[in-house]
């Protein structure tokens, strides 16, 4: 019983694991890098990612599990939704 709880466990947390991938991009506004912009992937109404754009306006997130998310893009007093964004790719770029 203790080996059947024990191979569980490890399928449950791989199949997790495997399923994250790396996802990057770079976000812009009219063209111009959006530095310390905030993106935010969600999905059934609850928050699964975060990051903040660096001064190239690129952001990365090391681990977003596969799936359809909304992405919710803040910078200055803008703020953008993404709804329906599926996510098996690894790169994205916004212009917001």
């Amino acid at each position: 019983m203790k080996r059947l709880f024990i191979l569980l466990l490890t399928i449950l947390t791989l199949s997790n694991s495997v399923f994250a991938i790396p996802v990057k991009g770079q976000i812009k506004q009219r063209g111009a890098l959006a530095t310390k912009a905030l993106i935010i992937f969600s999905s059934d109404g609850v928050e699964k990612a975060r990051a903040i754009t660096g001064d190239d306006g690129l952001y990365y997130i090391p681990d977003l599990p596969e799936g359809r998310y909304i992405v919710k893009i803040s910078y200055r007093d803008i703020t953008r939704e993404y709804p329906g964004f599926v996510v098996p790719a690894a790169r994205y770029d916004f212009d917001i």
